[in-house]
């Protein structure tokens, strides 16, 4: 991460990996200490069906190795 100088953006890229690993992970909402209300945390896994209904490019695999990597 040496292209983020700020410290708190660090935080912030780090944070949404682990965000990201959540969802991905299928594991349950954390609580506020993830940083999203459980309803954003739960509409972000319904997007993730949506976009593999809607388009075949975006199968539900596919999107999930995106997210490990942005995650990673």
């Amino acid at each position: 991460m040496n292209f983020i100088k700020n410290t708190e953006e660090k935080a912030a890229v780090i944070h949404l990996g682990k965000v990201l690993s959540s969802i991905i992970n299928n594991e349950n909402w954390a609580g506020y200490s993830c940083g999203i209300e459980e309803v954003e945390f739960e509409n972000f896994k319904i997007k993730i069906n949506e976009a593999s209904i809607k388009n075949p490019w975006f199968t539900k695999d596919m999107i999930h190795r995106c997210f490990l990597n942005w995650a990673d």
